[in-house]
């Protein structure tokens, strides 16, 4: 099964710009992809468990190419589903608040209109989720600031 949704990139050369995002299951894996369609982000793929964490994966390729993706699947507090909180394969849960509850599901890729909620990298979302299960840990407000936490 493939699933195919135009979304939109943001590039070094600073304007958004239509990338088409292709994913589909092979086996006991989503299988995700960029497509440049006209536009000049870069093609790259990858997979994961689910499409969120395929989607991470092709974000740190782009991130290489100074590329990111406007959508809900970039933002800072987005993560896959957890024991506690799960979510459809192709959805994620916001946990904008250090130690609370999550937000309910929404798909991943969601177009986000909120750039300033959007991680810089996606090592940012690996420490906001950090941060989220451990609030003691501050491993996201020492790498990023208290500017951007809710």
């Amino acid at each position: 099964m493939e699933n195919t949704r135009t979304v939109l990139g943001f590039g070094p050369e600073r304007q958004a710009q239509s990338c088409v995002v292709e994913w589909g299951r092979v086996g006991q894996e989503v299988h995700v992809w960029i497509s440049s369609e006209g536009s000049s982000c870069p093609e790259v793929g990858a997979a994961g468990p689910d499409l969120f964490r395929g989607l991470m994966g092709v974000r740190r390729q782009l991130f290489g190419h100074r590329w990111m993706l406007l959508v809900a699947g970039a933002r800072r507090d987005a993560w896959h589903g957890t024991p506690e909180h799960p979510c459809s394969p192709d959805h994620l849960r916001s946990y904008p608040t250090f130690g609370a509850a999550p937000a309910g599901e929404a798909h991943v890729l969601n177009h986000e209109r909120d750039i300033w909620s959007l991680a810089t990298s996606w090592e940012e979302q690996f420490l906001w989720h950090q941060e989220w299960q451990n609030p003691h840990s501050h491993a996201w407000t020492t790498a990023f600031g208290t500017s951007h936490a809710r």
